[in-house]
């Protein structure tokens, strides 16, 4: 898991926040293949699942959403507030986001298109694949 800083500037008349996904000097680290919004309630609990090959970039709209991350050895946490910056999941991880805000809002930026087959959503299975086993 790694904090990403994203540019933003702010007027008096709002604030704009700059995410450019490509190769060399881009903040996102890739190329952006997808990008999907999730709404939700405070105690809501999504992700629980990794992925085999898809990078993701969880950037938070607004609200709170703490993001836990499992490499099959240690767990990270982060906070997620709409602040500019992100937390990139590299393929591998396991990742669970509590939401602890009513109407709090998630981007994630994708370095793939949807793929079913790309998704752990097995913890069991998550444990074997890390341990050279699946």
């Amino acid at each position: 898991m790694e904090k990403i800083t994203f540019p933003t500037f702010s007027e008096t008349n709002g604030t704009l926040s700059v995410f450019e996904g490509a190769e060399g000097t881009a903040n996102v680290p890739f190329s952006i293949a997808r990008v999907y919004t999730v709404y939700a309630n405070k105690g809501a609990v999504r992700g629980k699942h990794a992925h085999y090959r898809c990078t993701q970039l969880l950037v938070c709209l607004s609200g709170e959403i703490l993001v836990t991350c499992f490499d099959g050895r240690l767990t990270e946490k982060a906070l997620l507030e709409s602040n500019g910056a992100g937390i990139l999941i590299p393929p591998g991880i396991w990742a669970t986001q509590e939401y602890q805000k009513d109407n709090s809002v998630m981007m994630v930026l994708c370095d793939r298109r949807y793929e079913p087959e790309d998704y752990i959503r097995d913890s069991q299975m998550f444990v074997n694949f890390k341990l050279g086993k699946a």
